[in-house]
């Protein structure tokens, strides 16, 4: 009969294992964990980041060359309405000077004051050009 007394201290003998097996199986799963770790996660993460900001690279220029596209047109419709009332300031500053001479609308002014009123066009349409001015493309 095999007492309970045999069983618990028998000496069991466990295989011997080498040390310097130990260490090498060891390093080989550490290599090969750093390894997949590397191959799998590292570099698929790092190019992912990479496209990411590409795209909100490609998304955040878009977005403002729409905004210099809609500043280049809000820019030009500012221009067309400073010189068409430019044109109408000229037009009203003609008659003005027609009336003065006690002429009828639009009608010949003298040579001085033709150039008055030319002069005048000029720098008004030079102040509309210079405080809208065309952008470059």
């Amino acid at each position: 009969m095999v007492s309970l007394r045999n069983i618990f201290h028998k000496k069991h003998s466990l295989p011997k294992i080498d040390f310097f097996k130990l260490v090498l199986l060891v390093s080989a799963l550490v290599v090969a964990f750093s390894t997949f770790y590397y191959l799998m996660i590292f570099i698929p993460g790092k190019e992912k980041a990479r496209t990411d900001w590409e795209r909100e690279q490609a998304v955040s220029d878009a977005a403002k060359e729409s905004v210099e596209e809609s500043d280049r047109q809000f820019n030009q419709r500012m221009l067309e309405a400073c010189l068409t009332d430019a044109e109408s300031s000229y037009t009203s500053y003609w008659n003005k000077e027609c009336k003065g001479q006690g002429l009828s609308k639009d009608c010949s002014l003298p040579g001085y004051l033709a150039d008055n009123a030319s002069d005048f066009r000029k720098e008004i349409k030079n102040d509309c050009f210079k405080q809208y001015p065309a952008s470059s493309r």
